[in-house]
Parts: C-alpha cells; structure tokens; sequence
C-alpha cells in the first residue's frame, strides 16, 4: 500500500516500518528505537540527554565539547595523536583565565624542553632536578641560563652562571 498524506499523520500506538524511511522537514518523536543503525545527513540537535551504550566515533577536524565537569577512566592523555615521522609540533595544556592572561604547559618540541613561559612553579614540597654535563664545554650559555647552577663530572665541581660566564665553585 502506498500513500501519501499532505497534512500531519498522527499514529496513536505502536508503528513498526520496515524498509529505508526518509524524513524531510522537521521530525520529532517522544520515543524511538533504532535497530539496524541511523544515518544522519545534517545538523541534529538532541534537546536532551543521550545516552550511547558503545563507542562513540567522532570523524571531524574539530570536536567542541562545552561541559564544566569532564571524568576520563583514562590516566594519559594523548595530545598530537595523528603525529607521523619525526617530530615537529609543541603540545601542553593552556588554561582560559577570562580577561587575564592564559597560562600553559607546553612541550617546546624545537628545544626539546617543557615551558612554563615567565611563570614561576611553586612547591611547598621539594623540585628535584640535575643540571649535570660531562664537560665543561657541554655547559649552556651563561646568558641565557643566568642564575643556573650545574655539576660538571670531568672536574668534578659545580658552577654557577652569574654575568654571562660559568663560575666554578669551589
């Protein structure tokens, strides 16, 4: 039977299709189950909650999420994840702060280092670190380092940049 209604077909129970159904213009339902999948061929809103009982793919160049609370099971997170061949891209975490400025974690991939920018880190514990170079001319530049202390094994000594040069401490 095929038929054609001009005007709003109201269905007061159960309504079993079975074949390929398309929808044009605005369709909405109170309830519905899908079994043998959906394909969507535009925009689509859901005006309330969703729930997926599998995985959820999301095939695109960008995925907005607007939430104030994420729970992830996962421990890592894995940013760059479509990265190939050597590296090349800086990656971290960058924190929206309103009319203030951003501040970011990020992982300087030209100078192979993490970042803070000017930031300082804070600890009410202890940061520890080794500056440590085999040699003396391993040391970095006293300029740039202004204020580093390092160990250097060939002389068994430390040093400290202050004014552009290494000083050797005794």
């Amino acid at each position: 039977i095929a038929e054609t209604f001009h005007s709003d077909l109201n269905v007061a129970g159960n309504l079993t299709v079975s074949g390929t159904q398309t929808f044009t213009g605005g369709t909405s339902a109170d309830s519905s189950t899908i079994t043998n999948g959906l394909a969507v061929g535009g925009s689509t809103t859901i005006g309330s909650n969703l729930t997926i009982g599998g995985n959820l793919t999301v095939s695109g160049t960008q995925t907005i999420v607007n939430t104030e609370t994420i729970q992830l099971a996962d421990n890592t997170i894995v940013l760059n994840s479509n990265a190939t061949g050597s590296a090349s891209e800086d990656a971290g975490i960058e924190i929206e702060r309103g009319d203030d400025t951003n501040k970011s974690l990020l992982w300087d991939e030209s100078n192979d280092y993490w970042t803070i920018g000017s930031e300082t880190f804070q600890t009410t514990g202890k940061i520890l670190f080794g500056n440590v170079y085999s040699t003396e001319g391993d040391l970095p530049s006293a300029s740039t380092y202004h204020g580093m202390f390092a160990h250097v094994h060939a002389t068994g000594r430390g040093y400290f940049a202050h004014g552009g040069s290494w000083h050797r401490l005794v």
